[in-house]
């Protein structure tokens, strides 16, 4: 197998366990996008989620104009919508790391764990009351992002 099919299916394995539902639960996979047309693709995605067939009633974009729709009567106040649950998750850990001027040591802490929900807000206390630190967001050095991107 491709390198590329070989990420796809480790995509695919890793979106379904981390979404914690087993592949019984799942009535049908809803196919949206031209990529998707891809006998290859589609072949993985069958045997990942252990479909015989795929679904593709949807078009891509009545799709995303219906959701768009859906989010902005969810958020306005003068429109009553059904309640949906909507939850958007961090799907790669953040980090900082910071050292006080005058100071050898490194520290770094974990601000967002995976899967940590947004949008969120995280207090940090420095214990320094001499100020002067030097201070770096980033992805843990051990993340899954995609290769080449600036951690």
């Amino acid at each position: 197998m491709d390198p590329f099919m070989n990420a796809f299916h480790m995509c695919l394995k890793t979106s379904l366990s981390r979404s914690g539902i087993s592949c019984n639960r799942i009535d049908s996979v809803e196919l949206v996008g031209e990529a998707t047309r891809i006998p290859i693709v589609q072949e993985a995605i069958k045997s990942i989620f252990g479909k015989k067939e795929l679904s593709r009633t949807l078009n891509s974009q009545d799709c995303i104009a219906r959701g768009c729709a859906l989010q902005a009567s969810m958020l306005n106040p003068l429109i009553q919508t059904a309640p949906f649950e909507i939850e958007e998750f961090n799907p790669i850990p953040i980090s900082i790391t910071y050292k006080f001027r005058g100071k050898e040591k490194y520290i770094t802490k974990e601000l967002f764990k995976l899967g940590t929900t947004f949008p969120s807000t995280k207090s940090i206390t420095f214990e320094n009351s001499t100020g002067g630190a030097d201070l770096l967001i980033h992805y843990p050095d051990k993340c899954d992002i995609i290769p080449g991107l600036p951690t």
